[in-house]
């Protein structure tokens, strides 16, 4: 029996084409691929006239969301503890602080709720969970920007509108494992003169001027596997959704999973359960030559990795010690997707 992996990049033919092209081309580095990446990003999460700035990663659009919010050296970027460690990273290479808040149990995105007063705040960053989107509202309400982390949710909607279009800037990555991917690389979306500054920070070189830049700089040879991949997203998006109601039909009824708002449309990155007995059905799951893992395992929790009580966040505590994720990408073949139905259908005895 072939195990089958939790993650698997969704790659054909037409993939290697489009990176092949680029190869044949000879202009391998950042040119028009990119430019061209930025573009249809842009039209297909922003919102009109907004344009879109191609990274090396993830973490490093993050980082220069920050920056092109002008936010004050010290000054707190609220974020939830159920999140990556690259929120903090990017926010202390940003000159702030991380100021941690709890999550709500029921769709483990960052809980408006839970933001207790402190020192001043300079932005907010906002991840979709796992894909399953979140309100930015509350969080502007509150009177700072808000950057849409839409690394895992690329694809999901809230009240018909596309997330990376809902806050001040977004931020996308494009890991292997991502909703897309072109191996690494991240994208900023925004209005246009944030995006020209941040191009800026981002072509470091030939500058008349000596301030601060850095090599952020994607390859023509990624992007054309980025864009290559952007036009098969919505089948991407069907096959998730389609391999997700046939997980909810199996589950027993004594098990839960992560839930969506009211008016949320998930892209389905993940299919999280919510079992006390995590290690029980990891095992029985295993035997089934399923992958499965704890998608964010406790001492991941970044109160933890920043030495904060753990008695503070008590939803990402729970949340962290009940949650398991089983495989849902799209390169699932059709009996990789029955026998994960059917084993988590045995799952009836544990709660």
């Amino acid at each position: 029996m072939t195990p089958i992996p939790h993650n698997r990049p969704s790659l054909d033919e037409s993939d290697v084409d489009a990176v092949a092209a680029v190869l044949r081309s000879g202009h391998v580095a950042h040119g028009p691929e990119v430019r061209a990446f930025e573009e249809e990003m842009a039209a297909r999460v922003g919102q009109p006239g907004w344009d879109a700035v191609a990274v090396s990663s993830g973490t490093a659009a993050l980082y220069l969301a920050l920056k092109a919010l002008r936010i004050r050296p010290g000054a707190g970027v609220l974020q939830p503890t159920y999140a990556c460690t690259a929120l903090v990273h990017a926010t202390r290479l940003a000159g702030a602080e991380p100021r941690l808040t709890d999550v709500r149990d029921s769709d483990f995105n960052l809980d408006p709720d839970a933001v207790q007063a402190g020192p001043e705040l300079g932005a907010a960053i906002l991840p979709h969970t796992y894909g399953v989107p979140a309100d930015p509202g509350p969080l502007a309400r509150l009177g700072v920007p808000v950057v849409e982390d839409g690394a895992q949710a690329l694809g999901a909607r809230l009240g018909g509108r596309a997330i990376g279009g809902l806050g001040a800037l977004s931020v996308f990555s494009f890991y292997a494992t991502k909703p897309l991917t072109s191996g690494h690389g991240g994208m900023v979306v925004g209005p246009r003169a944030a995006c020209d500054e941040i191009r800026d920070r981002r072509d470091y070189d030939g500058k008349r001027e000596l301030t601060e830049r850095f090599n952020f700089h994607m390859s023509d040879v990624q992007a054309a596997l980025g864009r290559s991949q952007l036009r098969r997203l919505d089948a991407f998006l069907r096959r998730r959704a389609e391999t997700a109601a046939l997980y909810a039909g199996a589950l027993p009824p004594s098990l839960g999973r992560q839930s969506a708002p009211a008016g949320a449309e998930p892209n389905h990155f993940r299919f999280v359960l919510r079992v006390r007995q995590v290690e029980e059905a990891r095992r029985r799951l295993a035997a089934a030559g399923i992958t499965a893992i704890v998608p964010t395992e406790p001492w991941e929790l970044l109160h933890r990795q920043l030495g904060l009580p753990e008695a503070g966040f008590p939803a990402a505590e729970t949340v962290a010690r009940t949650t398991l994720s089983v495989p849902i990408h799209p390169a699932l073949t059709d009996e990789e997707r029955g026998r994960v139905a059917s084993a988590l259908a045995r799952l009836a005895d544990l709660d």
